[in-house]
């Protein structure tokens, strides 16, 4: 059975490789939009007069702090907003695209990896089988993938610090089972030091983060015989997440911009919203194709479930506090602003959605395997699954296949000359990024963003007028300005390329 988890997992290796491919290829076709112009103004300005990497990076700390007094808390992500890779020329943007699918490729697989391998002592093929499944599943089928992997600005406060969160828990695992002294201590400083940036990037991450950190730390405590170093450990790395999570929402900055947002929700009907909005969201995220990538792990759960010592005692109750804490993170949002709820965290609260099912599902298998029945059934799932493991899986991705596409909505309108326009969304991800290729919208949309470039950095221009867009391309498009120079749109891009003014000129 080995020797086939080993084939199946290399065969879901080429299948992660290719399908990501087609999202590599096409960064190279993304620009920059909106919010990218308003943090990366004045690191622009400075690396064209100087040159120097270091001096926009201290440029970047110190408006981080001025920041931080007069309009947002979050100091992590406000400081690696104002890095985004246009401020050292456009032709660096699809190092957007690098950055944040990378890292929650890698950060979700390592959580996985670290979560069956390592805490529930999995071999490396069955950790692996749901690692790649899930993360594949998450990037595939995202709301709006243009927000989370191919906008900087709005990739890197949510997307990239979610990543970070998955991979600080990877390595607070990887803490609690090491033995060594030394390896102990490292991991701890790397946790401590994460915990505290992490918490520091959003108030969706960090307020999870902090919540599931001090629940171990209660867990750890109520364990008379556990080790009082590993709860040392993890106490410090709650407080270390705690400060993060504080020194961001006690920012005099806060109170500045919800003056401009406007007057922030009653607490406790923030709070019964976001249980409202979190059913919601679950039933978005488990829609058939989901629902079929989470079937197809259960037999590997099966297995890793029933090798573990672990007791599994308490589904229901795992299954209620899950809920709870997979609710409480869209909370600050809802109190602050309503449910006015953007795309680029929705996508992160979906991402979070897959950690939750599989743990609950993981969860619930275990306790019935311990039964009778589920030890019965276990039994046959292993004969089934040493015979037809890879038919299986290979049954899977076709219903798979099959039930995305009908999820993919077409629209076709026929204009005033006879022309007749396609239009074709919710598709997968990589089927997104292979359509905009073939069809040739995303050269276009690269082109005309090449053209605007060149308007905005004309020395000669003081007052530019940009033509419309002719395609947005689903993956890529995220915004853009209006016919109203005095739009905040507007407005950033102007102070972007010190211009007089910016606008629109529609068709």
């Amino acid at each position: 059975m080995q020797e086939k988890e080993k084939k199946l997992g290399i065969m879901l290796f080429f299948v992660l490789a290719l399908s990501l491919l087609p999202l590599y290829i096409i960064s190279g076709y993304a620009h920059p939009s909106v919010d990218d112009y308003s943090y990366g103004k004045f690191a622009a300005q400075v690396f064209q007069a100087t040159g120097s990497f270091a001096e926009v990076l201290k440029d970047a700390w110190q408006r981080t702090g001025h920041t931080y007094q007069t309009w947002q808390g979050t100091f992590s992500s406000v400081f690696l907003m104002r890095l985004q890779p246009a401020v050292f020329g456009e032709q660096y943007y699809f190092l957007t695209t690098t950055v944040l699918l990378s890292s929650f490729v890698l950060g979700s697989m390592f959580f996985y990896m670290a979560f069956f391998c390592k805490l529930f002592c999995a071999s490396f093929w069955q950790g692996w089988l749901p690692a790649v499944l899930l993360s594949l599943g998450a990037v595939q089928f995202t709301h709006v993938p243009a927000d989370s992997f191919y906008w900087y600005n709005g990739g890197i406060t949510y997307t990239f610090f979610y990543s970070l969160e998955m991979l600080l828990f990877a390595l607070l695992i990887f803490l609690y089972r090491t033995e060594k002294r030394a390896v102990s201590c490292f991991l701890l400083f790397l946790c401590m030091v994460l915990a505290f940036f992490t918490c520091g990037g959003n108030y969706v991450t960090s307020l999870i983060t902090v919540e599931i950190l001090f629940f171990a730390c209660v867990l750890l405590f109520l364990q008379k015989s556990g080790n009082k170093k590993l709860k040392v450990y993890f106490l410090l790395v709650f407080l270390c997440a705690a400060a993060g999570f504080l020194t961001a929402v006690l920012a005099p900055g806060n109170a500045v911009r919800q003056e401009e947002v406007g007057k922030a929700m009653n607490p406790v009907l923030a709070v019964l919203l976001s249980f409202v909005y979190g059913f919601y969201s679950f039933g978005n995220c488990v829609k058939l194709p989901v629902l079929l990538l989470f079937l197809t792990c259960i037999p590997v759960l099966f297995f890793i479930s029933g090798k573990s010592s672990f007791s599994f005692r308490y589904p229901a109750l795992v299954t209620f506090f899950s809920i709870c804490l997979y609710s409480s993170q869209i909370t600050p949002v809802i109190y602050a602003q309503g449910l006015k709820i953007p795309y680029r965290i929705m996508n992160i609260i979906y991402f979070s959605c897959f950690v939750m099912v599989i743990t609950n599902l993981f969860y619930w298998i275990g306790y019935f395997g311990k039964t009778k029945t589920g030890k019965l059934i276990e039994e046959k799932l292993r004969l089934f699954y040493q015979n037809y493991i890879i038919v299986f899986y290979a049954v899977c991705f076709l219903l798979i296949c099959f039930t995305t596409a009908g999820n993919i909505s077409i629209q076709a309108d026929v204009d005033e000359g006879g022309s007749t326009n396609v239009e074709i969304t919710q598709m997968p991800a990589s089927v997104s990024a292979v359509y905009s290729l073939i069809n040739g919208e995303a050269a276009q949309y690269d082109d005309e963003a090449w053209e605007r470039y060149f308007l905005y950095t004309d020395p000669l221009k003081e007052e530019v007028v940009v033509s419309e867009f002719s395609v947005k391309p689903e993956i890529l498009f995220h915004s853009d300005i209006t016919e109203n120079p005095k739009n905040w749109k507007n407005r950033c891009v102007k102070k972007f390329f010190g211009k007089k003014s910016v606008r629109v000129k529609k068709k």
